[in-house]
């Protein structure tokens, strides 16, 4: 199964009240689910990016001395620094996109002097804007 991203989320029932913490792709619309079946106002006190669900029972474990039942905690644990979790990884940085691609190949033109579709590079193309090839035989990267 592949990660899920979403959020340590804690909830808080009124403003002394116990605490829920779980794990939410979207933890506003979890806070409207939860509020459906409580007759007090909550409130999201914490959010805390998780790359995986998994994350939420190590909240769960760490804060164990403080649980009230199943998923609700002491409000104390919102004063407690919680457990560091992984962030999401690093997106890869986007490559510079050439200035043209060849329109059969899509290989860079100023790559090669002479490539498989038979078409010869022309680099001037980089410093005279006004060159230009027929259409048909290049495409602008997209932006």
């Amino acid at each position: 199964m592949s990660p899920r991203p979403g959020y340590i989320y804690f909830i808080q029932e009124g403003a002394r009240g116990p605490v829920k913490i779980g794990w939410a792709a979207d933890p506003t619309f979890r806070l409207g689910n939860i509020q459906a079946g409580n007759s007090r106002r909550l409130h999201i006190r914490k959010l805390i990016p998780a790359i995986d669900q998994v994350y939420e029972f190590d909240f769960h474990r760490f804060y164990a001395e403080h649980r009230v039942a199943r998923e609700w905690f002491k409000p104390v644990v919102l004063e407690i620094e919680p457990p560091v979790v992984p962030g999401p990884p690093p997106k890869p940085s986007r490559p510079e996109l050439p200035l043209r691609l060849c329109g059969e190949c899509r290989v860079p033109w100023e790559k090669h002097e002479r490539h498989g579709c038979g078409e010869w590079v022309i680099p001037e193309l980089r410093q005279n804007p006004r060159v230009r090839m027929p259409s048909s035989r290049y495409s602008e990267p997209a932006a």
